[in-house]
């Protein structure tokens, strides 16, 4: 293709392969089409970080981890017994009309 009114310059373009939105949706499991500003597209081959012996480390301080909010919130009053706690110390400080 020539550019501008005497030829002076000529510039030429590759053939691009274009992926359609349903080819896109159609990538395997754990790919990823990456479009990151001026460099060209790529499809990256993804893994979990919960993947082999170190994945399974952190599943099990996950585990762990949820056990002891679960132990902590039992061991709390429950939020009636809070709001009626918070009801009887109003009216002891004569806060809330009886």
């Amino acid at each position: 293709m020539q550019l501008g009114q005497r030829g002076g310059r000529s510039a030429s373009g590759d053939d691009m392969l274009i992926l359609r939105p349903e080819e896109i949706r159609q990538l395997p499991e754990r790919h990823a089409l990456i479009v990151a500003e001026n460099t060209p597209p790529i499809i990256a081959k993804l893994s979990r970080c919960i993947d082999g012996k170190p994945g399974q480390s952190l599943l099990a301080q996950k585990a762990g981890v949820r056990r002891r909010v679960a132990a902590h919130h039992a061991s709390q009053p429950s939020q009636d017994a809070r709001a009626i706690a918070a009801l009887a110390a109003a009216r002891k400080h004569a806060l809330v009309d009886e």
